[in-house]
């Protein structure tokens, strides 16, 4: 499984906390996303985690990404929110990779 780093930010016309029909969608979305993420193939290791800057961050697990595109498409997250999809690894992995490159300065 691929690790990945969701980021999702919304205008604050679009923020729950402004828009009552965001807000119903928002509500609904919660009580849904774990059985969609059951669907797809997706495992929140963290998040979803939202801040009052209009932001909210993920991280999953999911063997492609396409899994992740059907996930934001039918749970209707990229209905109000911009959403970037970050393939990521542990920064230990990450120092491992470290040992097969050879420094360019």
């Amino acid at each position: 499984m691929t690790q990945f780093a969701l980021i999702m930010t919304h205008p604050p016309d679009q923020c729950p906390i402004a828009n009552s029909t965001v807000r119903k969608l928002a509500i609904n979305m919660a009580s849904e996303m774990p059985k969609l993420a059951r669907k797809f193939g997706i495992h929140f290791l963290a998040g979803p985690l939202v801040s009052n800057a209009h932001k909210g961050v993920a991280i999953i697990t999911a063997e492609k990404v396409e899994a992740i595109n059907d996930f934001l498409q039918e749970s209707g997250l990229i209905q109000w929110n911009s959403v970037e999809v970050i393939p990521s690894q542990p920064m230990d992995e990450a120092l491992k990779a470290l040992d097969n490159l050879k420094p360019i300065y």
